[in-house]
Order: structure tokens, then C-alpha cells, then sequence
């Protein structure tokens, strides 16, 4: 019979926190997290280029998933659907226009200068 607590012995667990609900769950979890929301932010520039180029309506996930080189089911992880990738990219845009023109505001800029810096 093996003993206990043999692998973390030989270090095969590189965590302090071996064992318990927090231990190496948890930390995969802080680590992976950057990953998944660069995979995010590319799945939303490669629906961008293609609803520019074949428009929103012709543009498939299955579109989308093949010019990143991914599978569909990928995309899903990240979004529930074609529509929730249209809704962030919109009010993702919107945003920035907010913020562009609220700061053109506070700067008492003149409206014409400050629309031509957008």
C-alpha cells in the first residue's frame, strides 16, 4: 500500500497549497484566467473583421471559429451566441465614444476640433 502524501514528497505538486478546496484548483484558476480573456478578446476581433467584411448577418460562428483556428465549441465557452458577440462588440464601441466625447467636453475643447480628433 503507497503512503500518504508521497507525491507531494517527490514534487509533483509545485503548489504550497496542496490538498483541501483551496489549494491547487484555486491557483490554476488566478493563472488560467489571463489566458481565457486574451481568447475572449480575439474571438471579438475576428467577428469585428469579418461582420466588416461579409457583414453581420452572413457571418457565422463557424466563420469566426475558422479564421481563429478554433473550434465552435471554444467560442461558446465564451459567448452564448452570435448576437451576445454583436451586443459586446456595440456596446463596447459605444463606450468609447462616450468617454471620447465626454472628455472633448471637459476639455472645452471647440466641438469641431474635438470631433476631428475622434
Amino acid at each position: 500500500m503507497a503512503r500518504r502524501g508521497w507525491a507531494k514528497e517527490r514534487g509533483h505538486f509545485k503548489h504550497e497549497n496542496y490538498g483541501g478546496s483551496k489549494g491547487v484548483c484555486e491557483e490554476k484558476k488566478k493563472i488560467n484566467m489571463p489566458r481565457h480573456q486574451n481568447t475572449k478578446e480575439k474571438i471579438l476581433e475576428s467577428a469585428l473583421k469579418l461582420f466588416l467584411e461579409k457583414g453581420i448577418r452572413e457571418t457565422t460562428i463557424k466563420d469566426i471559429a475558422k479564421d481563429m483556428g478554433i473550434t465552435e465549441g471554444a467560442i461558446y465557452r465564451h459567448f452564448v451566441s452570435k448576437d451576445q458577440i454583436v451586443r459586446t462588440l456595440f456596446s463596447t464601441y459605444a463606450e468609447r465614444l462616450y468617454e471620447e466625447l465626454i472628455s472633448v467636453v471637459e476639455e472645452k475643447t471647440s466641438i469641431e476640433n474635438g470631433f476631428l480628433s475622434l
